[in-house]
């Protein structure tokens, strides 16, 4: 377990290390976006919080976007690095979460892979 730690705490400074290295030449600092639905927003508070979190340690920019139920998705995507559609989402099955996510997320921006394209 610790070699898992070890390999995640290096992972993180990599992260950190990259992100200050845009910040000292001007460009653009990542951001994420974090995508959930008003109906499963509390259930999904933990691993929001984590995400939110991990974007904090390392230096990039993260948005909660909390998604009404007549909304489809985000309009300012293009804004976004990486996308996180957080599942459970619209009392979707995984077969019907994993379309909507294909349907809406680009590939170069489905931080989780769960996007058909990915798989």
């Amino acid at each position: 377990m610790l070699d898992v730690l070890s390999y995640v705490n290096e992972r993180k400074a990599s992260i950190k290390r990259h992100v200050e290295l845009l910040k000292n030449k001007g460009k653009r600092v990542p951001r994420l976006a974090i995508v959930t639905d008003d109906r499963n927003f509390s259930a999904n508070q933990s691993y929001i919080k984590s995400k939110t979190q991990f974007a904090m340690e390392v230096g990039i920019g993260c948005d909660v976007i909390v998604l009404k139920e007549n909304e489809k998705f985000i309009s300012n995507a293009d804004d976004y690095d990486g996308i996180i559609v957080q599942f459970p989402f619209r009392n979707y099955s995984f077969a019907q979460f994993q379309m909507y996510v294909t349907e809406h997320v680009p590939p170069m921006k489905d931080v989780d892979g769960i996007g058909k394209h990915s798989l």
